[in-house]
């Protein structure tokens, strides 16, 4: 996915998912941050993400990388997020669960 648009709502439709979001640990090593934390989705079940953002030199976002486990909630998120985006992007962008 590119463009700051379209990334900030696949995030904001993934955290709408979390019933609660536990930090596990956040550093910097040079233009690169990575994020460490434990959610609970709405669905009650369990996942643990890793963010990773870079940044440019001027200090603007360049990339950044999701990554969540295990894959049951992996599969959740990815059914929520298209569920939500549905009228905004092609469903089959999301990984379903008899892709896996």
């Amino acid at each position: 996915m590119q463009g700051r648009e379209v990334v900030s709502k696949i995030v904001k439709a993934g955290a709408a998912q979390y019933a609660s979001q536990t930090p596990r640990s956040l550093d910097t090593l040079g233009e690169r941050t990575y994020f460490e934390y434990d959610v609970q989705l709405t669905d009650g079940q369990h996942a643990s993400g890793l963010v990773s953002i870079s940044r440019n030199a001027e200090g603007r976002v360049a990339a950044l990388h999701i990554a969540f486990s295990p894959l049951d909630a992996v599969l959740s998120i990815a059914a929520g997020v298209r569920e939500r985006l549905a009228s905004e992007c092609d469903p089959g962008l999301f990984l379903q669960g008899e892709s896996a």
